[in-house]
């Protein structure tokens, strides 16, 4: 199998009128990026949603999570309400490790 970063798939779209005619046909391709990750270490700078009941997250705290290399933010789940967080690094997060 190819490498799929930077692959291009063909995609397919219509609109239809009221009387679910074809009324226009679009081709176009679809650019699909693998996210490449890796796993770090990292400080909570800075809490910018609501966190939900009973969580666990707090400023200063330090936490592993799964950072998304494209685009520098930092996936982790709250392990006592499973809240998914997302934290943007030297935005709301520092890389520790």
């Amino acid at each position: 199998m190819p490498p799929l970063n930077n692959a291009r798939f063909p995609s397919f779209g219509c609109l239809t009128d009221e009387n679910h005619r074809v009324i226009f046909i679009s081709f176009f391709q679809t650019k699909f990026k693998v996210m490449a990750t890796k796993t770090v270490t990292f400080r909570v700078t800075k809490i910018e949603d609501v966190r939900k009941s009973k969580s666990s997250l707090q400023v200063g705290q330090v936490l592993t999570g799964v950072l998304n290399t494209n685009n520098n933010a930092i996936l982790w789940t709250d392990p006592v309400n499973d809240q998914d967080w997302v934290f943007w690094v030297n935005s709301t997060c520092d890389i520790i490790k």
